[in-house]
């Protein structure tokens, strides 16, 4: 009677330890990530998830698999994350953007940045400039607008997608300057490139990264930087703010969210092996190929913060200059 009270009660804790096994969550990450870049491939976005992706999937012990979902100005991919499950396992590669859309494509947008997203980490930024293609006559901003000004057709300038932040530059630009704007909106300003190479467009708003090679070439002209201060990269060009229209100024950025509500470990987790690649010499050395700025403050409360104050340094641009899309 005993030995089978003693074997029933082995039994019994015995399932029970397997029962908690089972239990127990798999430790982070036990599989694959997602890592949503809402532009089509080539753009500023998808290059640095590119530069990054290894290096953490090393740190992480799981690949990063990069899906590109463009759409919107990149509203397709951001609401993809801000619905999927809070685990860690669907992230999004975002930048200033994520901030706009909601303002401009109020009717469509079904989500708040500063509410549905959970900032894990900024990785930095790139200058954003105002090129064009070397076959347009203007060598010069100011020869730009003056060509601008007597088409009474409009010019026509690409963007990243409607309620992006390329459109809203070029809303801001074209208001500024008293130009006609006839908007070319695309699936992130990368595939737009062919178009401003082959003279279909006659300006861009894109980051130094992603037209460096055209700029290098040739094919392209940078007429005016859109930064607080002119870049050592391109040292020739002007700041908008230079030839008088301040209005015209962005600090461009980049970083790693997921949907809220993430547990506190997983962003640990995921913001330690992102600021292990940006410590790296290999992404370094791409950064700077790139003409990326590695952000000052990386944490997830910087991209907080920035995250918060771009969305309504945007919010009241949209509003004062009544910006609709077309």
């Amino acid at each position: 009677m005993i030995r089978f009270i003693r074997k029933s009660l082995f039994t019994s804790l015995l399932s029970l330890a397997c029962a908690a096994a089972i239990a127990q969550p798999a430790a982070y990450p036990s599989k694959p990530i997602r890592l949503v870049v809402p532009y089509g491939p080539g753009g500023p976005s998808d290059i640095v998830a590119r530069v990054i992706a290894d290096e953490m999937s090393r740190s992480l012990g799981q690949p990063l698999v990069i899906d590109n979902k463009p759409g919107a100005g990149s509203m397709v991919g951001t609401e993809i994350v801000v619905r999927s499950p809070a685990d860690g396992y669907t992230l999004l590669l975002t930048d200033l953007p994520v901030t706009i859309v909601p303002h401009v494509l109020k009717a469509s947008a079904k989500y708040n940045p500063v509410k549905d997203l959970e900032p894990i980490g900024l990785i930095g930024g790139s200058s954003l400039g105002f090129v064009v293609p070397d076959a347009l006559p203007a060598k010069t901003l100011a020869e730009f607008v003056t060509l601008a000004r007597a088409r009474p057709e409009g010019m026509r300038i690409g963007s990243g997608g409607n309620g992006s932040l390329t459109h809203l530059m070029a809303e801001v630009f074209a208001q500024s300057a008293g130009f006609k704007l006839t908007h070319l909106p695309y699936l992130g300003t990368g595939p737009a490139i062919p178009d401003l190479l082959a003279g279909r467009l006659d300006g861009l708003f894109n980051s130094y990264l992603a037209t460096k090679p055209y700029l290098d070439g040739g094919k392209l002209r940078m007429l005016a930087i859109a930064s607080d201060q002119r870049v050592p990269e391109f040292p020739s060009a002007a700041t908008f703010a230079e030839v008088g229209y301040r209005d015209v100024t962005v600090d461009y950025w980049l970083g790693i969210v997921g949907p809220a509500g993430i547990p506190k470990a997983v962003v640990d987790r995921v913001r330690t092996a992102l600021d292990k690649a940006l410590q790296s010499s290999g992404v370094q050395e791409k950064f700077t190929a790139l003409a990326i700025t590695k952000a000052t403050d990386t944490s997830g409360p910087a991209l907080t913060r920035a995250i918060q104050a771009e969305y309504k340094r945007w919010g009241e641009v949209v509003k004062t200059r009544n910006i609709t899309v077309n």
